[in-house]
């Protein structure tokens, strides 16, 4: 059975030009497989590229980072605020004064003390009081 197959493998000789057809056909595949990969590289590039501008302009321009707190109201009168409660006290006319434009107090550039002068004496009084603070005493 050797014998055979020797004789039969010596009797054929290749064909003209098989070395070349067989090293075209591999530069081929080779040719076809390197671009199938650049393809496959620029695909995937441009999705994340789409990508990642959808999650960038999702946000943008929609809501400011911070919430804005809610208007606070302002009072008609001049008041005091206990930091504790929440609860406005209107200030005494003889403190605040008529509607005149003319306020006769001052807070200190603590906030800790009010000082006023009395609304409607002839002699210029001038006198300070504690304004109460979160802890209610007024240091």
């Amino acid at each position: 059975m050797q014998e055979v197959f020797r004789m039969a493998t010596q009797k054929v000789r290749p064909e003209p030009g098989f070395v070349d057809r067989q090293q075209q056909n591999q530069r081929r595949r080779n040719r076809n497989r390197r671009t199938g990969a650049y393809v496959l590289a620029a695909g995937l590039g441009i999705a994340v590229v789409i990508v990642v501008i959808r999650v960038a302009g999702e946000g943008v321009g929609t809501q400011p980072a911070i919430q804005p707190p809610p208007p606070v109201a302002v009072p008609e009168v001049d008041s005091l605020l206990d930091l504790e409660t929440g609860e406005m006290t209107a200030l005494p006319k003889s403190i605040a004064g008529e509607n005149d434009g003319f306020h006769g107090y001052a807070v200190s550039p603590d906030g800790r003390m009010l000082a006023y002068s009395a609304a409607g004496s002839t002699a210029p009084t001038r006198s300070s009081s504690p304004v109460s603070t979160a802890r209610g005493s007024g240091r």
